[in-house]
């Protein structure tokens, strides 16, 4: 999928009003407001600072990080249910693959961003009349095991019924967590049901867990949380018969045109690539699966749509 950034211009209609008895007509003018771009930095990129410039966007507005170097997060990032921001690292992009599929190439990342003390990245809660919710562009290292890295809840499909929200062109530097992208509809305090979106073309490097290196971490868990709970959680419930499901059809979290790799110095093994649970569905396609540890070295490449759930 090409890095390509919506634009949204100001649309000005210009309404000819007539006036009964040869009064002439009158002009009224209606115009829609234009999407911002709020930068931040290029001194301070901070978890604050970001969350400033969170707080004052509007739904539709570009949060654009424009520091070079690494800064560290100390807190949370979060884009709030109330709007969907595009938080974009400047120039940031994981680049292309290359003719076997089997690397990245031209992957450029002027910010390196280092979650201490095993925090929690960045959360996003998705809504169902808001615009879409997208981080792209960064790389990304944490110290302590983070549970989980990254977290998308809420739900919907976005105002354009194509998507609530959107990871892309990230690099997942041998980040360590229980669960490094979580997609778990229903969670961090949104709208309850089905929660749709898209991860593509990021880069999921030596991803770990160093609390527990032998059971290992989920990678992607997309998991369906609105369900009921504790004693009566439900692991398959209406996931398949909300009357919402039908191939070929945007009801999915997609998954495509990542590199997922363990590389020959990886700390530990993967434990899942991809876990949907609870009734969620996704379609892992076109990703790259390399895992060169010592005892497990292999290739998959998977160049097919697989629905799961």
């Amino acid at each position: 999928m090409a890095n390509n950034f919506a634009s949204v211009f100001v649309l000005s209609v210009t309404l000819l009003v007539g006036c009964g008895g040869g009064g002439g007509s009158k002009s009224l003018s209606v115009s829609a407001k234009q999407a911002a771009t709020i930068p931040v930095g290029p001194s301070d990129c901070s978890a604050a600072a970001v969350n400033s410039a969170i707080f004052s966007a509007s739904d539709g507005d570009t949060v654009l990080l424009t520091c070079t170097g690494t800064t560290s997060w100390t807190s949370t990032v979060t884009i709030p249910s109330s709007k969907g921001i595009t938080l974009q690292v400047q120039n940031g992009t994981n680049g292309t693959w290359n003719g076997g599929r089997t690397a990245r190439t031209g992957a450029n990342f002027p910010l390196t961003v280092v979650v201490s003390s095993g925090g929690t990245a960045i959360v996003i809660v998705a809504n169902t009349n808001k615009a879409l919710a997208r981080v792209s562009g960064f790389h990304f290292q944490n110290s302590g095991t983070s549970d989980p890295f990254l977290e998308v809840g809420g739900c919907g499909n976005g105002t354009t019924n194509l998507g609530a929200f959107r990871i892309d062109n990230n690099y997942f530097d041998t980040i360590s967590a229980v669960e490094n992208v979580a997609i778990w509809s229903g969670q961090a305090g949104g709208c309850q049901g089905q929660l749709w979106g898209l991860v593509d073309n990021n880069t999921f490097h030596n991803v770990y867990r160093a609390s527990s290196p032998d059971y290992g971490p989920y990678n992607i868990q997309i998991w369906n949380y609105f369900h009921p709970s504790g004693t009566n959680q439900c692991w398959g419930c209406n996931g398949w018969i909300d009357n919402d499901f039908a191939y070929g059809s945007e009801h999915e979290v997609f998954v495509e045109d990542n590199l997922f790799e363990q590389t020959a110095t990886a700390p530990a093994h993967m434990r899942h690539y991809i876990s949907s649970e609870l009734g969620a569905r996704y379609v892992s396609r076109y990703n790259t699966f390399v895992n060169n540890l010592p005892e497990a070295a292999m290739t998959v490449r998977c160049n097919y749509a697989a629905e799961a759930g």
